[in-house]
């Protein structure tokens, strides 16, 4: 799908260094832009809206084939760091089910040396190796399993 605005091109970008977007996408839909340097700042939002759906369905892919099962993820668990506990509490990828507060709904596992960040529900988990992955994918798939 090719870009529709400078605006769109600058998300796409941006949602896949962040992890949010299948590593690739943003390249692909620029190869297959026409002409990017006459593309407009700027589209109507009604068209915005079938973009955001498409990213959407984008943004739940599977995990990576190289990431450990559930299992040997949670069996080593480990507490995220001060800045990434902040950053997933500030970006809202939360659980509300006590009355002490919000709760991280990212949490973090190193396997052979290599952090992964999990976010899951009862039905359904999803791994990324990033925290932003991981909260872009809470906020696209995980949460409407809850």
């Amino acid at each position: 799908m090719p870009f529709k605005s400078k605006a769109q091109q600058r998300f796409m970008f941006a949602a896949e260094a962040k992890g949010e977007l299948k590593p690739g996408t943003a390249r692909k839909w620029a190869h297959e832009t026409k002409d990017i340097k006459a593309l407009p700042d700027h589209v109507k939002r009604a068209f915005m809206i079938g973009v955001v759906n498409e990213l959407n369905k984008l943004a739940t892919y599977k995990s990576p084939k190289d990431a450990p099962d559930f299992k040997t993820m949670k069996a080593n668990r480990v507490k995220l760091t001060p800045e990434e506990r902040a950053l997933v509490m500030e970006r809202k990828a939360v659980w509300h089910f006590n009355h002490a507060g919000p709760s991280p709904a990212v949490w973090k596992s190193v396997v052979n040396g290599k952090a992964w960040f999990v976010t899951n529900t009862h039905r359904a988990y999803n791994v990324c190796p990033t925290v932003n992955g991981a909260i872009g994918r809470y906020h696209a798939f995980i949460k409407s399993t809850a």
